[in-house]
C-alpha cells in the first residue's frame, strides 16, 4: 500500500438528533453518512476551501445596501409601522 491509498480513521462528536437527521438524508440519497464526509472532504480539496458559503448573508453587500436604504427612509418618514409579533 503506497502513501495514496493509506486511510487514517477520523474521529468526530455530533448531536445524536443531527445524526438521526443527517444520516436519514444521505440514506434516501443511497449513501451512508461515511461516504457523504469523503465526499465533502475531496470537494472541498478541489475548491480549495468550504464547498459552500459560511458567511452570513445578513452581512453580505447587498443586504447591507437595503438596509441603509431602508434607514434613510426611516429617517425621512417614509417607513412603514408594523405591529410587533
Amino acid at each position: 500500500m503506497d502513501d495514496e491509498t493509506k486511510k487514517v480513521q477520523v474521529s468526530f462528536c455530533i448531536d445524536s438528533e443531527d445524526n438521526r437527521r443527517v444520516t436519514e438524508v444521505y440514506e434516501k440519497l443511497g449513501i451512508d453518512l461515511p461516504t457523504a464526509f469523503n465526499l465533502f472532504i475531496k470537494k472541498s480539496i478541489s475548491d480549495g476551501g468550504f464547498p459552500f458559503d459560511v458567511r452570513d448573508s445578513f452581512y453580505s453587500e447587498s443586504n447591507i445596501n437595503e438596509l441603509a436604504k431602508r434607514l434613510e427612509k426611516a429617517k425621512k418618514g417614509e417607513g412603514k409601522v408594523h405591529p410587533l409579533l
